[in-house]
């Protein structure tokens, strides 16, 4: 765990050492944006950030007994539930300090977040809105989870922006309400199979 602690602090230090970014070069973008979404879910995801490892343990089993999904649904009930109650028994087990090693991973996740926010706000600044389709990115980005994840702090600026994005036509429906539900405290029937520009 502490190695992780370290190695996550040493990315972020590294990741700060920004040199200057050329915004105006798609190729370039897309990596940076690629960059930016996988900070912002690379501590997000960790195991040792839910509060519950049960699902996570139980993966773990039904992998040791080289089971997929369909196979451990298809057990007699009583085997299923006998791996299902071991995972349960792993994942009451507190480690010690767990509270304090998730808060330690939150605030590093929350010094990502207001950085990721400070570049998102000023490639929109000097380019407008991007998205994959407009950069011709292969892989994911989503510049909308950023601004999701952004601090309240940056509530406002960041309100102002798609605000003028949107009536312009550089961003989308979907993208503007997803941020704008957010930010004013609204609940979004969002569906998430439906695509973010």
């Amino acid at each position: 765990m502490k190695e992780l602690l370290l190695a996550l602090i040493l990315l972020i230090t590294l990741s700060n050492c920004k040199e200057k970014e050329n915004f105006q070069n798609d190729k370039e973008l897309c990596k940076l944006l690629v960059k930016m979404h996988e900070s912002d879910q690379s501590i997000r995801g960790l195991p040792e950030i839910k509060k519950s490892q049960f699902p996570a343990i139980l993966d773990s089993l039904k992998k040791a007994h080289k089971l997929t999904q369909k196979e451990y649904f298809n057990l007699p009930e009583k085997e299923r539930k006998n791996i299902a109650q071991h995972a349960m028994k792993i994942s009451a087990m507190e480690i010690k300090n767990s509270n304090k090693f998730r808060d330690s991973l939150w605030e590093i996740q929350s010094e990502i977040d207001i950085k990721n926010t400070r570049i998102l706000i000023e490639i929109i600044k000097k380019r407008g809105w991007v998205n994959k389709a407009q950069l011709g990115c292969v892989e994911y980005i989503a510049p909308a989870l950023i601004f999701m994840h952004s601090p309240k702090e940056n509530w406002n600026e960041i309100q102002t922006l798609i605000n003028k994005e949107y009536s312009e036509n550089r961003m989308g429906k979907d993208a503007y309400n997803l941020i704008n539900s957010h930010i004013n405290g609204k609940r979004l029937n969002w569906k998430p199979f439906n695509k973010i520009d």
